[in-house]
């Protein structure tokens, strides 16, 4: 459904605002770009079309016509990096200078008080595809991070006995950096293990910092001595992520990463002393 409401006027007279309505429908607006149209007299103008968060598009005759605020945001149509105004309050994007023809000088926040220019890019002609930083670093970390565990147990599954030291290690991925260059947005993304997690099987559970390769501890294992024999006992190891991503020279936002775990079977036994005669 496509309404041709040139004004805020226009709106009012179709029942959609009213005096007073402005700031509530801030959350109503995703993006406006503009279009250019051939109109009755044979001429061409440019129309701000606005797309409505319940999928319907508004047309208005200017952007300083839409009632809101609105704030610059990178985009892209069929591919080509574009930047277009949106309603959500963002401090990413500011436009230097913007041309008679729609094209603008954008810089990126890159900290405060700080602005690096990133070049000079058009308005979107049609409806932009959103860039989505968030989940491009998103993806690239749960790419990375899929490996789980490998534990080096000694005793050895099957062989885990009551009243006898079981040592784990495990390799630890190192530190990783990367630059992730999108076209108008290059990210940034840093990912580490912040610790190793064993949950023995037995209720104990003890959490490692990672060094090197193997575990923070004084030989390099983590040791745990069982109490009693179960043989259900499971064995888990996790890593405990860091990850996070910015705008090459943004401020750091952190990316919720769930803990990557390995589950051993680990049935413990007990050894029985029995007195000959």
């Amino acid at each position: 459904m496509e309404l041709r409401l040139r004004s805020a006027a226009a709106l009012i007279l179709a029942g959609m605002l009213t005096f007073g309505q402005a700031p509530a429908l801030a959350s109503t607006y995703f993006a406006c770009w503009v279009v250019k149209e051939q109109n009755a007299y044979g001429g061409i103008e440019s129309i701000t079309r606005c797309r409505l968060a319940d999928g319907r598009l508004v047309e208005f005759a200017s952007d300083s016509e839409v009632p809101v605020r609105l704030y610059p945001m990178m985009g892209s149509v069929d591919g080509s990096a574009c930047w277009y105004y949106t309603s959500q309050p963002n401090n990413e994007w500011i436009l230097i200078q913007v041309y008679p023809t729609g094209d603008a000088d954008i810089a990126r926040n890159a900290g405060p008080g700080e602005w690096v220019p990133v070049g000079l890019y058009s308005r979107c002609n049609s409806e932009p595809d959103p860039e989505h930083p968030y989940r491009e670093a998103w993806e690239y970390v749960t790419e990375y991070i899929h490996p789980p565990p490998t534990p080096d147990l000694d005793p050895r599954p099957g062989f885990g006995v009551t009243g006898l030291e079981t040592r784990l290690t495990v390799t630890v991925p190192e530190p990783h950096q990367a630059i992730l260059d999108g076209g108008a947005l290059v990210l940034e993304v840093e990912i580490e293990v912040r610790e190793v997690i064993v949950h023995w099987g037995d209720g104990t559970i003890t959490s490692h910092r990672p060094d090197g390769i193997s575990l923070d501890t004084p030989d390099g294992m983590a040791r745990h001595t069982y109490e009693r024999k179960d043989a259900a006992t499971e064995l888990a190891v996790a890593y405990g992520w860091n990850a996070r991503w910015r705008l090459v020279g943004g401020s750091w936002d952190v990316l919720d990463v769930p803990d990557t775990i390995t589950t051993v079977g680990y049935p413990v036994t007990e050894i029985v002393s029995v007195l000959g005669s």
